[in-house]
């Protein structure tokens, strides 16, 4: 029906401006976060200051890892050792956190991807197509926005990943284990042997941040939520491909049940007491 009059034109329906319908985007993201973050029924809850110490505890395991990379650095350096996979002697430390894969992380970011494969002998010899974009990304667009060399970028992304990894990994297990165990979890994830990647210029912090994020959605059944950060994943290692396999393997085992997490029974020796 075509209004014919002011007063059918005030009673017709009217759009609400863009602006309106964008201010309750801010309070739904709070929402789903608290949501994401809330305890689950019959689990014991995070208390107050927890997280902080989350934190403390990958700030330790970062400043380990810069330690004994400095060390190797200046070991590698004073003996003018050659470093990566062409035998370059090392300038610097922020070359020694960017050499082997994460430089080629930086080629991505600076030039792209060869258009032409290299070969030798009708053998494709190695190049940059072996490693996916979205960390070159991340890199290109914050050197472009600040300035900083995409190097130092790389470190930053990964240093800052590494900590989401840790925060979200925690959230995890608490949902799925004891709080012992959430924490012993994070002090080996914290301080495992090869933790020294995540303050490299690599994609495995990103990843596995990603990776726990879609653990901790299926646990909440919010599936949809899954499908971008996966699509993240695939895009950013190679591996995500046995994301699948997991998400599948939780949801029929019933590792995605909301059923309450009982504390577990009392010791042997208490037994042995009583």
């Amino acid at each position: 029906m075509v209004p014919t009059s002011r007063q059918d034109v005030a009673l017709s329906p009217r759009r609400a401006p863009s602006s309106r319908r964008w201010r309750g985007v801010p309070r739904a993201l709070g929402a789903w976060l608290a949501d994401l973050t809330s305890p689950r029924v019959g689990v014991e809850p995070i208390a107050s200051g927890t997280l902080t110490k989350v934190v403390g505890i990958w700030a330790i395991g970062r400043a380990v890892n810069f330690g004994l990379l400095w060390m190797f650095f200046e070991i590698s350096r004073l003996a003018d050792l050659g470093f990566g996979p062409f035998g370059i002697h090392v300038r610097s430390f922020l070359t020694f956190l960017t050499g082997w894969d994460a430089d080629h992380y930086l080629n991505i970011a600076r030039t792209g991807y060869p258009i032409r494969l290299p070969m030798e002998e009708g053998i494709v010899q190695t190049n940059d197509w072996a490693f996916l974009p979205v960390l070159p990304f991340l890199e290109r667009v914050g050197s472009d926005l600040t300035g900083v060399n995409e190097g130092i970028i790389g470190v930053i992304v990964s240093i800052a990943a590494s900590l989401g990894a840790t925060l979200v990994l925690f959230l995890l297990l608490r949902r799925v284990t004891t709080p012992q165990a959430s924490w012993w979890g994070i002090v080996l994830f914290t301080f495992a042997p090869l933790s020294f990647v995540y303050v490299l210029a690599y994609a495995e912090s990103l990843f596995l941040l990603l990776v726990f994020t879609a653990l901790l959605l299926a646990i909440k059944r919010q599936y949809l939520l899954i499908l971008p950060v996966g699509v993240l994943a695939a895009y950013t290692r190679p591996a995500s491909s046995l994301l699948r396999w997991v998400l599948a393997s939780c949801s029929w085992c019933g590792g995605c049940s909301t059923a309450p997490i009982h504390s577990p029974g009392p010791s042997a020796s208490a037994l042995l007491r009583a």
